[in-house]
């Protein structure tokens, strides 16, 4: 597998604000660092688009953990899920409106499904060179072998970078 013009990310001086540096052929499997992504509006949200980047997310967060209680000890509540999945402030926000309106993406207003939202992960794609959205990628855990398929092509980066 292949992505072609795969663009490296830097940071300013300042810390805020990242920049497409150099294109790179990048070849699969690779080694890199993950990122936190913020949270996207879904089609069960119930809100347009929020006023801020806390505005209704309580709601989009529950959807998530009631997604997830399965996976969860059945002794575990709702809130309980949230506060262990969203546990960082940064877990706890829409994306910034880049470009667009707050909790949307790079694609406009196209919205993921929860459980599809619940997997985008995104990358810095060259001019061009977004994936088809929903293209399956298998992210793995050099560390210990586990792996998770995610889903691209709805958002270019910048993320939070996890270290």
């Amino acid at each position: 597998m292949k992505i072609i013009d795969f663009l490296f990310r830097k940071k300013q001086y300042d810390r805020s604000r990242y920049f497409r540096t150099k294109y790179l052929d990048a070849q699969l499997p690779a080694i890199g660092k993950f990122v936190c992504e913020s949270h996207y509006v879904t089609t069960q949200d119930g809100v347009d688009y929020p006023l801020n980047p806390t505005h209704e997310i309580a709601r989009h967060l529950y959807n998530s953990a009631e997604l997830l209680r399965p996976y969860f000890k059945k002794e575990l509540t709702l809130t309980d899920i949230v506060n262990i999945v969203y546990s960082k402030f940064y877990t706890q926000q829409w994306t910034p409106a880049e470009n667009g309106k707050i909790g949307q993406g790079a694609r406009g207003t196209i919205r993921q499904t929860p459980w599809n939202e619940l997997w985008q992960a995104n990358a810095m794609f060259g001019d061009g060179q977004m994936p088809p959205m929903g293209t399956k990628y298998i992210l793995e855990n050099p560390n210990n072998g586990k792996k998770v398929v995610v889903n691209m092509g709805f958002e270019v980066g910048p993320s939070l970078l996890i270290t």
